[in-house]
């Protein structure tokens, strides 16, 4: 069943702000080819490419001006980022660790993957040993009932993924043509988020639990235990910029909350925007980026109805909690609620009694479509153009009949002084 659509949402004061998360190759569900090569996505998402298409059609059919500024948010790793199986080797016989798509769990401070029919313990630990203690402290805190875990999210080990400097990290092209056209170029602004090694970074705002809260993080960061990629010798932490070319030449380590960011984005109390938020994954980068949107406009005492899910240009990865509509909004559909979802195996408090009732909206993008049709008097954007161009040629017509006119008032002074000659 899907979202029902909601009521017109209110863009008369502030801007209207797109906000596509992750968009990127590794994350593409179809084959795309990059330079004469056919790739696919490592950690491929169903829907993506339908999701890139429609989100194309929107941008094509609103009005040039509709959404005032376009940021995109891109996951960007290394092969030793805490995700990923580089990260990790097992404590038995010190091996690299092959296995993927599984969660992360803790035992005291013993840290195992479950494997096979029979979920055979295998016990892992940090590649690097100064990294253990730090290792013991973050994935415990994922299980502690004590620490709010407000993204609801838990530690995984993924398949490599948008691997900074790769073909997979880059934005897939269905999108990418639309966002590099004359129309949308110059409102767009490309962010960066998961080089920290440390900790795993679904939303663009921040990390699941910042790398910062930990004990011995200074230690770490002090002697390169924290970066391992291409851009160690950057002095500074930068986090966008306009084109993509430049952003993926910073590098930005930060993992706390990032309120300038969020200022940005929503506006303020006097001057609030309407963010329309969409990408991928649905139940995980999508998902804990809106929650932040959603707790900062609560302390800020902002019109969470201004915060928009695109629900059709969304998709979500299998075996995960797909409830973003009801975390935003409050009510359930039948996408929502995965039975089957990892939960943290009721380590935690009860996921439901984390829900705060949220008042933001879910639309699809023809819902958003009626809605600027309807804004314009049931007027597509092609007849809207139609009549600015009618408008300019009545009015380059009234002046060409001036013109003629006097013309011809002139012409007949000029036959008048030839007659009196």
């Amino acid at each position: 069943m899907a979202e029902q659509p909601t009521e017109q949402p209110t863009i008369a004061s502030g801007k209207n702000v797109l906000l596509i998360i992750d968009p990127q190759n590794d994350f593409t569900d179809l084959p795309y080819e990059e330079n004469g090569v056919v790739c696919a996505g490592s950690l491929a998402v169903d829907g993506a490419i339908s999701d890139y298409k429609k989100l194309v059609k929107l941008l094509k059919s609103v009005d040039d001006n509709f959404f005032s500024e376009i940021h995109v948010s891109l996951d960007t790793h290394t092969k030793e980022h805490i995700g990923h199986p580089g990260f990790w080797k097992k404590t038995n016989d010190g091996s690299n660790v092959t296995e993927i798509f599984k969660q992360i769990k803790c035992d005291n401070d013993e840290i195992y993957i479950e494997v096979g029919d029979n979920n055979e313990k295998i016990y892992i630990e940090p590649q690097k040993d100064d990294l253990k203690a730090y290792a013991i402290q973050y994935i415990k805190s994922f299980y502690n009932k004590d620490i709010p875990n407000p993204h609801g999210q838990v530690p995984m080990i993924w398949a490599e993924h948008c691997i900074e400097g790769t073909v997979g990290h880059k934005v897939n092209p269905t999108l990418k043509c639309e966002l590099d056209n004359k129309k949308n170029k110059d409102k767009v602004t490309y962010h960066i988020k998961g080089q920290n090694n440390l900790a795993e970074m679904y939303s663009i705002f921040s990390a699941e639990y910042p790398a910062e809260s930990f004990d011995g993080y200074n230690y770490l960061l002090q002697n390169s235990l924290v970066y391992t990629g291409d851009h160690a010798e950057n002095e500074k932490d930068e986090e966008h910029a306009t084109t993509y070319e430049e952003v993926t030449t910073k590098r930005n380590l930060k993992t706390e909350r990032n309120d300038e960011l969020l200022e940005q984005l929503l506006g303020t109390k006097d001057n609030q925007n309407t963010v329309y938020i969409c990408g991928e994954a649905r139940t995980h980068c999508v998902k804990s980026s809106a929650i932040d949107m959603l707790e900062y406009a609560a302390e800020k005492q902002l019109d969470q109805s201004k915060i928009i899910f695109i629900s059709d240009v969304s998709s979500p990865i299998p075996n995960s909690k797909n409830d973003i509509v009801m975390r935003m909004t409050g009510s359930r559909n039948n996408d929502d609620e995965n039975q089957n979802a990892i939960d943290l195996d009721n380590k935690r408090i009860n996921y439901d009694e984390q829900t705060k009732n949220y008042g933001a909206k879910a639309m699809t993008t023809q819902d958003i479509i009626n809605i600027i049709h309807k804004q314009s008097g049931g007027k597509s954007k092609k007849s809207l153009r139609k009549q600015k161009h009618n408008k300019q040629s009545k009015k380059g017509g009234k002046k060409a009949n001036k013109y003629n006119k006097k013309s011809k008032k002139g012409g007949k002074k000029a036959n008048k002084s030839v007659h009196k000659k």
